[in-house]
């Protein structure tokens, strides 16, 4: 029943057993919930069909609906291979015994030790020197903490 009269609701519930009452509450739709008598009264072992009735019912049923479909089972999905970018590559085997038919080898270069760093710090030393000792001293620190302050560049 649904009505938006709180006095036959409140009857409605109190005094019909299984009725199910609906109202609007700020336009919404709410169900009450139902009474200690209408709960004991669905399940009281008297509510629920005996099987006798059961069976006509569902030949009943069978004659005015005719035989029942079934669908057949849904097909479960395969598992998938994970996304290619999200997996570590394998590693390359490299084999030891394979030699180069061209018997020549390869020059390999290397670095020069020092280099171009090394010159760098001297000659900003250089340069240093020419200014006051104190900056010789500072340029000196920083370009090699490690080696000692020689005597032309100490404090007089």
């Amino acid at each position: 029943m649904a009505s938006q009269d709180p006095e036959l609701r409140s009857h409605v519930h109190q005094e019909v057993v299984g009725t199910p009452i609906l109202y609007l509450h700020q336009s919404a739709p709410t169900l009450e919930k139902p009474t200690k008598k209408s709960v004991a009264a669905a399940q009281a072992p008297g509510s629920k069909l005996s099987s006798h009735e059961e069976t006509t019912l569902k030949t009943m049923k069978r004659k005015h609906f005719g035989e029942t479909i079934q669908e057949p089972p849904r097909k479960k999905k395969k598992a998938k291979n994970p996304h290619s970018l999200s997996c570590k590559k394998s590693k390359k085997v490299k084999q030891a015994n394979q030699q180069k038919t061209d018997g020549k080898r390869k020059r390999k270069r290397h670095k020069r030790k020092g280099g171009a760093a090394k010159d760098m710090s001297r000659r900003s030393l250089k340069r240093a020197s020419k200014m006051a000792p104190h900056a010789a001293r500072c340029v000196a620190a920083m370009t090699s903490p490690s080696q000692p302050i020689r005597k032309d560049q100490a404090i007089h």
